[in-house]
């Protein structure tokens, strides 16, 4: 039995070090107003309560944060975003006592208006 309790006690030990951030962060079908995020999490140590998506236009002096967004699940699509534009989405987890991870970062830019409307929505 005390061999169990220490092997219990290490592993919440080296949980407790550092929240682990997302990984494998990744933007896809970027249109002119939309983007998808998808991201993958696994820490066994915390209760995630949501993951926190900020996101802000980037390459305009006068550009500011969105207020972030909130998703309970590894993904998130993005509307409203403004055509032509470059992002910068941060994406942060949030545990059930306020805890917040280190943001993980990526960077895309949405397309022109009516670039992507090809024959592909026709079926």
């Amino acid at each position: 039995m005390s061999y169990m309790f220490i092997s219990h006690h290490i592993i919440c030990n080296i949980c407790s070090d550092v929240l682990t951030p997302v990984r494998r962060l990744q933007v896809s079908d970027i249109l002119d107003t939309s983007a998808h995020l998808s991201w993958e999490h696994d820490d066994p140590c915390v209760a995630v309560d949501h993951y926190e998506i900020l996101i802000t236009p980037t390459g305009s002096p006068n550009s500011k944060s969105m207020p972030p967004y909130s998703s309970d699940i590894l993904s998130f699509t993005l509307t409203n975003l403004t055509s032509e534009t470059s992002y910068k989405t941060e994406i942060s987890v949030v545990t059930k006592d306020g805890n917040k991870s280190q943001a993980m970062i990526i960077n895309f830019r949405t397309s022109g208006e009516f670039r992507h409307l090809s024959h592909h929505h026709q079926h």
